[in-house]
Parts: structure tokens; C-alpha cells; sequence
């Protein structure tokens, strides 16, 4: 795909945020340039990182418990031949 300039900054943040209410994409306006919205385009920086982090961290405990649950069946079904093996 090629894109032609347009001679307009566009600003924008790469991911997938679904349901979420936060921007993500700035462009430069006539009337609000970009460089008068830069506090705006730095909670939408600090916004995605919380968000971010936020999934990361509930996917790692998910793995986590995940783990803990493999581990517990394993030792179940170890503990169960070794009480076959008795009878």
C-alpha cells in the first residue's frame, strides 16, 4: 500500500485496545495543531501504557495459576499410580 503525503502529521499508536475509551491516533488540524495538544497525546501515552501493563500483568498471573494447576494435576495423577501400583 502506498500512501501519499498529505502534507498533515498524524500521530498514532500501534496496538489493539478494543472497548477502550481512550485516543490513540492525533492528527494535525488547522485550527489545533498538534503541538498545542501535546498534553493530550501524553496521557494518551501514559493511558495505553497502564492499559498495557495492566493486560500484561493479568496474562502472566493467568500463565501463573495456569502452571499451578498443571503441576497439581500431575502430582494427582502420579500419586494415583503409585497407589495402583500398591493395590
Amino acid at each position: 500500500m502506498i500512501i501519499l503525503p498529505s502534507g498533515k502529521l498524524t500521530f498514532s499508536l500501534e496496538g489493539y485496545w478494543p472497548g477502550e475509551k481512550f485516543c490513540h491516533k492525533w492528527t494535525d488540524k488547522v485550527d489545533l495543531p498538534l503541538e498545542e495538544r501535546l498534553v493530550e497525546i501524553t496521557k494518551g501515552f501514559i493511558l495505553t501504557i497502564k492499559h498495557t501493563r495492566n493486560k500484561r500483568l493479568e496474562s502472566e498471573e493467568s500463565d501463573r495459576l495456569y502452571a499451578i494447576e498443571q503441576e497439581l494435576k500431575m502430582e494427582r495423577a502420579r500419586l494415583l499410580k503409585i497407589e495402583n501400583k500398591r493395590r
